[in-house]
């Protein structure tokens, strides 16, 4: 079964999925119950009120704090993917993020990621139009898929206005015995002493 059909299963409730999740991906997935809280939601997102960020293990060593990056990119629906343009190109759209570094391992970097737009696959197609794709990630050019074909990409916390209340949520870590989330709970901080 599919998220939307186990949560609905749990509440007993139509719920409506308010953001994507990459199928490899982990993290965060917000639903709602109400078409207000759809409205409100989706209205926050349009004015890019929404504060979404993720971690990410990339191939190589980044360096840097609140690192802006600016790519245009268009979705190619036949390889399920997004490519980096110019911004000549057709139906080309403006992908803009901000990282931060958390740490630096000997062949790869955990990274703190800020969304500033949300197009289809791309921190993806971002870092690895950078030489640094994200571990595991393939599709995009990383070295070696994971043993279970995710990808080192968690969708991490998120905020936004409720009623004028503002929300915050954080998602921990996968947990599993031969991953290397562990190292982000080891260092001191991990992604709440890390700015963006």
């Amino acid at each position: 079964a599919d998220i939307l059909s186990l949560a609905e299963h749990y509440t007993q409730k139509p719920l409506h999925i308010l953001g994507r999740l990459d199928r490899p991906a982990s993290g965060i997935v917000i639903m709602s119950k109400t078409s207000r809280f759809t409205k409100s939601f989706l209205g926050q997102a349009k004015e890019k009120k929404i504060i979404k960020d993720y971690v990410v293990l990339v191939e190589g060593q980044l360096e840097g704090t609140g690192i802006q990056v600016k790519h245009y990119l268009v979705h190619d629906k036949k390889k399920k993917k997004s490519i980096v343009c110019s911004d000549q190109t057709p139906n080309a759209r403006k992908a803009l993020l901000s990282y931060s570094t958390i740490i630096q391992l000997d062949n790869y970097t955990f990274l703190k990621v800020r969304l500033k737009t949300g197009r289809f696959h791309q921190i993806r197609a971002q870092f690895a139009s950078l030489g640094h794709p994200v571990k595991g990630d393939v599709k995009y050019g990383a070295r070696r898929k994971n043993p279970d074909r995710s990808i080192y990409l968690h969708a991490y916390r998120l905020i936004f206005d409720d009623m004028g209340s503002q929300r915050e949520y954080v998602s921990d870590f996968p947990v599993h015995p031969q991953s290397l989330w562990h190292l982000i709970k080891s260092t001191p901080g991990g992604p709440e002493g890390t700015s963006l």
